[in-house]
């Protein structure tokens, strides 16, 4: 027999079941009136993140610090920043050698487009000076330990000397930046060099009257640079003596400690 249940004239038909089989359970079949129960969490939570746009702004937020931190990363590693800082032409290099030892306004040019080839390289040379001077002197230090020791110093006094002046021109409100004290104190330098290899060359006799011709108008270019560059003149005057009294004093150092052991 037919399982429909009929219905008297004045009702609807609500539900008819189907007959089990095989062991199954029966299923409900909705005719009317009555919806299938339906997981309705995940589409509503679908419906917040869409509507009140969070996950947007999440991920938009996420991507831009990631990509706002491998920029600044790149800003570190790329060598197109201090670039310019070695285009200098071969020429150009020598007119600034000449010019660090002459104290008059053409020098400032060096200010305008400061450059760290001749400064590196003239520290280098410095210390191969140094190594120089002290082979023959039988000392028992190593071949090794010698050339640490004179790069490590002409590095140091480089550096730090340029970093010193920068941070007291910064006190007395000088318009020099850090690239321009670098390049001024490493073209410094090459006062050194000469008086240097000259004594070495020559003889301990030559190394006062070089540092008459040489050294001192080398320490007085220093001082003339500090000076201008100085709104205030009077502590500009300071800075630029302080300056020339560290150049000159360094080489003589330099000369006691490296150069007489030569002869010694």
């Amino acid at each position: 027999m037919d399982s429909q249940q009929t219905t008297g004239p004045g009702e609807s038909s609500g539900w008819y079941a189907t007959p089990m089989t095989g062991g199954s359970h029966g299923v409900m079949d909705v005719e009317q009136g009555v919806s299938a129960p339906r997981d309705t969490t995940g589409a509503t939570m679908e419906s917040f993140w869409d509507t009140t746009g969070l996950r947007g702004q999440l991920l938009s937020t996420v991507f831009e610090s990631t990509t706002q931190k491998a920029m600044g990363l790149g800003e570190y590693t790329n060598v197109s920043i201090i670039q310019p800082l070695f285009d200098v032409e071969q020429r150009d290099v020598g007119r600034r050698l000449v010019r660090s030892l002459l104290p008059r306004p053409a020098t400032l040019e060096i200010l305008e487009r400061p450059d760290m080839y001749g400064p590196i390289v003239l520290a280098f040379t410095l210390a191969a000076i140094l190594v120089m001077g002290m082979q023959p002197g039988g000392t028992v230090m190593q071949e090794g330990t010698r050339l640490g020791t004179s790069l490590g110093f002409c590095f140091t006094y480089w550096l730090g000397t340029s970093c010193a002046f920068f941070g007291a021109g910064n006190l007395v409100l000088s318009t020099l930046s850090l690239v321009q004290s670098m390049c001024i104190w490493g073209y410094g330098l090459f006062a050194f060099c000469v008086t240097l290899l000259l004594t070495v060359l020559l003889g301990p006799g030559v190394f006062l009257p070089l540092c008459l011709c040489i050294a001192l108008p080398s320490a007085i270019t220093l001082a003339y640079i500090h000076y201008t560059q100085t709104p205030d003149h009077s502590k500009g005057l300071l800075v630029g003596g302080a300056a020339s009294v560290v150049h000159l004093s360094v080489l003589v150092f330099l000369h006691a400690t490296y150069i007489q052991v030569y002869y010694s």
